[in-house]
């Protein structure tokens, strides 16, 4: 064999040899048969945030009553299991009106974030132009506000070509992460 040649194979037996974090197998396992699973990801390939549709019976007691509580009146219409690092977090989804929230909790009941719909014109002045711009030629689809531990910033969510993208955006109209959500389809053997 050619150095180059056996170089290059040993960088695509090292690549084919990683494997997926066996916390993303168990929300797998855990996570609702028709829902939906997210693995957010660097461009160097480290997992940033995993995520599932589990049923509402699986979101601990003290969770739901802290969503309740963060919004009074609301209707729960979903929740996902979240491993955020090598933390664990539930997220509950719900409407009030005809506005959607989402809060993500840690397991006992504290919150994290908070995400709400706005209108695009309820944003910042600048806020859904920057995120736009991040996508040349993209065209608007919806704007939330975020709070996490106090700071605010916006998911601009737009769409391209048949594409869907989130750009998370400062108050200021700083982009500081565009990313494309590809549809992935996800095999893990059964147990």
């Amino acid at each position: 064999m050619r150095k180059g040649l056996s170089l290059s194979l040993l960088v695509l037996i090292a690549a084919c040899a990683s494997r997926l974090p066996k916390e993303a197998i168990e929300l797998y396992d855990i996570g609702k048969p028709d829902g939906w699973m997210e693995i957010e990801a660097d461009r160097d390939g480290r997992i940033i945030e995993i995520e599932a549709d589990i049923e509402l019976s699986q979101v601990p007691k003290v969770v739901m009553d802290a969503a309740k509580a963060a919004l009074p009146g609301g209707t729960v219409t979903g929740a996902e299991k979240e491993i955020i690092g090598k933390k664990h977090a539930y997220e509950v989804k719900m409407t009030k009106g005809s506005v959607g929230y989402e809060f993500v909790f840690t397991p006992d009941g504290t919150l994290i974030e908070s995400e709400k719909e706005i209108g695009r014109a309820d944003a910042p002045d600048g806020v859904v132009d920057a995120g736009l711009a991040a996508v040349p030629g993209s065209e608007f689809r919806s704007v939330e506000v975020v709070e996490r531990y106090g700071v605010s910033t916006y998911h601009v969510k737009s769409t391209k070509n048949g594409g869907r993208y989130k750009m998370v955006v400062t108050p200021d109209g700083k982009v500081i992460r565009a990313v494309r959500e590809a549809k992935a389809e996800i095999e893990i053997p059964l147990k």
